[in-house]
């Protein structure tokens, strides 16, 4: 069974803001490769390959914001023909085509969140224990352990503009512990990809320093801190 990770480190060292929103976060558009700036905006990348990515990446950020009523988590990704097969809540998205993938773990709590949007705005949501997805992978357990099946559980939109799409992911307070979404508090997260644009195996990219292309690896994961500041 795996451990809470340590906390961050207290003077802030390698701890990223997240800005507070000034809309309401239910006011949704969307984005486009044209809207991505530095600094507010993280860039996929492959990580585990090095310095570089490999010949078929294609780009993709990841925004947060957040409000007492929930965290936004923003996606763009270039893509020729985005798609995906699921039409319903809770599918095997991961299988069935492109799919942007947020992972939370809120400071000393003993799980995360693993929730996926597709093109088409059908969403996977899910809760591991720490010790869950090895369980998952050994068998000892099935995926239906750590379904959230409710739909109005979490929100979600997704938008296909031809060469890109777009995502917003929101999720509510009620998604969290009390108290979670405030100035000050802390979480660990990853953002990532499943690139099924073309024929062959999926293209993997992730936020995170990953040195291994598996998104599960919490210890590798950035540590966030929600800022009084808000977006601009």
């Amino acid at each position: 069974m795996s451990a809470p990770l340590p906390s961050p480190d207290p003077s802030g060292a390698d701890v990223i803001a997240v800005a507070r929103l000034r809309t309401d976060p239910m006011a949704l558009s969307p984005s486009a490769p044209a809207d991505v700036r530095p600094g507010l905006w993280r860039p996929l990348r492959q990580a585990w390959l090095g310095d570089t990515n490999g010949a078929d990446f294609r780009p993709g950020w990841f925004r947060l914001g957040w409000s007492p009523d929930a965290l936004v988590v923003d996606s763009v990704f270039m893509s020729p023909h985005a798609r995906n097969a699921a039409r319903h809540l809770n599918e095997r998205t991961w299988e069935l085509g492109e799919v942007t993938e947020t992972f939370i773990e809120e400071q000393g709590a003993r799980h995360y969140l693993e929730v996926h949007v597709t093109p088409e705005n059908q969403r996977l949501q899910l809760r591991f224990p720490h010790g869950g997805i090895e369980q998952l992978r050994a068998g000892t357990a099935s995926l239906d352990t750590f379904l959230i099946q409710e739909s109005a559980w979490a929100h979600s939109a997704a938008w296909i503009r031809g060469d890109h799409w777009a995502a917003r992911l929101i999720l509510p307070a009620s998604c969290f512990g009390q108290g979670f979404l405030a100035a000050g508090r802390t979480f660990r997260g990853n953002f990532c990809r499943y690139d099924c644009a073309d024929a062959g195996e999926p293209i993997l990219s992730a936020t995170a320093p990953l040195t291994e292309p598996s998104y599960h690896r919490r210890h590798e994961w950035q540590t966030f801190r929600f800022s009084a500041r808000e977006s601009t």
